[in-house]
């Protein structure tokens, strides 16, 4: 571990890197608050709110940040939009848009179902967890999970044998 640790600020293909020791969560400022964290840890970092930011799943790969941004800035001010992308940089399907208000980030899920470049968004609170698609890790959505997926998984034994 210190070996990483001495090996901040180096250059890995063409990007700074940063390493440091966390602390136990009951010495870290954000849990003492209580409050909001940042990301990154770092002052200056992003404060995230969940409530005031949306999930916005079923994103257009013709969308930008741009155009999410010009789609939703009717509804309230906006403080950021984050379109979430692979390690190649191409488009994963969401996005998460922090409002600067929990009333505008409420308000925009009145248009859950509406498109925005030719796909209907499925708009949601980005702190509400409980989708019914499995969700998180461990959740059984797709193949997989007990059954496998497609085949209908293991139904007993026949009344034939």
């Amino acid at each position: 571990m210190q070996a990483a640790i001495d090996g901040s600020g180096a250059d890995f293909m063409g990007r700074n890197t940063w390493v440091e020791k966390t602390k136990p969560r009951t010495e870290r400022p954000d849990h003492q608050a209580g409050g909001e964290r940042s990301f990154g840890g770092r002052e200056g970092g992003r404060q995230r709110d969940d409530s005031c930011t949306i999930f916005v799943g079923n994103v257009s790969f013709r969308s930008s940040k741009e155009s999410l941004w010009e789609y939703f800035e009717f509804v309230g001010p906006i403080a950021d939009v984050r379109i979430a992308t692979n390690e190649d940089g191409s488009m994963r399907g969401f996005a998460h848009i922090q409002f600067q208000d929990a009333e505008s980030a409420k308000k925009s899920l009145e248009f859950n179902g509406q498109p925005c470049d030719g796909r209907p968004l499925r708009i949601d609170l980005a702190g509400n967890k409980s989708g019914g698609r499995g969700g998180g890790r461990g959740g059984r959505g797709g193949r997989g999970g007990r059954g496998g997926g497609r085949g209908g998984g293991f139904r007993g034994r026949s009344s034939g044998f």
